[in-house]
């Protein structure tokens, strides 16, 4: 079930869209190494790739996007149509959560590796326990989108901040998560889950059967932490953890 996404893949396009990336920095009135460390890409390796013809990634084409709501991912792809959107608008970025993971939208998703992702929005949420942010379902600002496969209306993505669940989710690590309706009805044991507590703390814990058919047990995966037994009445609500998200290091 668990699934590690790694985008730096190059993607084959023509060398035109090094040449529209360009024209964008110079229309920003900003240098190469600006414009890189704005999408986490040092001037060296921008210059490497305009001097060489490289094609950008599609990691690269999403930081673009994430960073430059002004920018048409249309015309920066096929050069069709005004290189700015008509709205400065950024609908990948600082929006409130809504009920529908967005479909990676064309042209985009001509180059990512299947047309079947969908874009999920990450919340400034963290899900490590002990912390007393608002509920996990709250409107927060979305930093930004992160492709995953066959993503479903309502999924959330949110950082891991501690390691009570390392090795498997270690602190950074970006899951995908998907809220159960009816998990007071039935829930499967033995699944990770991200659990809502009502005193505002977010858990992600392995879920297995407590004393009584109110009781949960909260297990973690590393062993230096404890099972914890609560019952279902601290709990506000629960997301199942459906896929984890790792920079993988090449």
């Amino acid at each position: 079930m668990l699934t590690i996404y790694n985008y730096s893949k190059l993607i084959i396009m023509e060398n035109k869209v090094l040449q529209r990336i360009r024209i964008f920095i110079k229309s920003k009135n900003i240098t190469i190494k600006a414009f890189g460390e704005s999408i986490d890409i040092s001037e060296g390796t921008l210059k490497s790739m305009f001097n060489r013809g490289t094609n950008p990634s599609a990691d690269m084409l999403i930081k673009i996007a994430n960073e430059y709501p002004d920018i048409s991912l249309r015309w920066l792809l096929k050069g069709d149509g005004s290189m700015l959107n008509a709205s400065n608008s950024n609908p990948l970025q600082h929006a409130p959560v809504v009920e529908e993971a967005s479909t990676v939208r064309e042209p985009l998703a001509e180059y990512l590796p299947t047309s079947n992702f969908k874009l999920v929005p990450l919340i400034n949420l963290d899900i490590a326990g002990g912390t007393t942010n608002q509920e996990i379902d709250t409107a927060q600002y979305v930093e930004k989108y992160i492709p995953f496969v066959d993503a479903q209306s309502g999924d959330i993505a949110c950082p891991v901040t501690n390691n009570s669940m390392s090795p498997i989710y270690p602190p950074g690590t970006i899951v995908q998560i998907r809220k159960i309706k009816m998990w007071k009805e039935y829930i499967e044991y033995g699944q990770v889950y991200v659990v809502d507590l009502v005193d505002n703390r977010r858990l992600i814990k392995q879920v297995k059967k407590g004393s009584g058919k109110d009781r949960f047990v909260l297990s973690s995966f590393n062993k230096d932490y404890d099972d914890n037994e609560i019952n279902v009445d601290m709990i506000y609500s629960m997301w199942l953890v459906i896929a984890k998200y790792e920079k993988v290091v090449m």
